[in-house]
């Protein structure tokens, strides 16, 4: 039996993608939770963001009749709702992006080039963290 949260989430979901202009998805995968809370406190009042499981996220779109937008729910996303245009949320969105440090395992959006030589950096964790970058300290 399914739970009775669950269908009230889809419910929910799936009336405020009818409602709204604009319905996005949005990846979070590898994002700091710290960037995360910035990220809702900068686009609060204007959009609404909720976090929920793939399958969830699924179900409502098929309610919805946006089965279109399954194709774009992979790993850990979100779903975005708003009455402004899609070019003005993709610029908020992207007013809201960050640099954050290279972690081992992560994907970096650009070429990271370290040239050869020695570094400012005294012993300690930072050179435990760029030998698991795969970089010889």
């Amino acid at each position: 039996m399914v739970a009775t949260w669950k269908k009230k989430t889809v419910e929910a979901l799936a009336k405020d993608m009818g409602s709204a202009k604009t319905t996005a998805i949005v990846g979070v995968m590898g994002m700091p939770s710290k960037q995360f809370q910035q990220i809702r406190k900068k686009i609060k009042g204007d959009v609404k963001l909720r976090m929920v499981k793939n399958n969830i996220i699924k179900l409502a779109l098929e309610k919805a009749k946006m089965q279109n937008l399954e194709n774009h729910v992979k790993g850990p996303c979100g779903i975005l709702t708003t009455n402004l245009n899609p070019f003005k949320l993709s610029k908020l969105i992207s007013s809201c992006r960050t640099k954050a440090p290279a972690k081992a395992g992560s994907i970096a959006p650009c070429d990271i080039i370290v040239p050869k030589g020695d570094t400012p950096f005294p012993a300690g964790p930072i050179i435990g963290d760029v030998q698991k970058a795969g970089i010889k300290a």
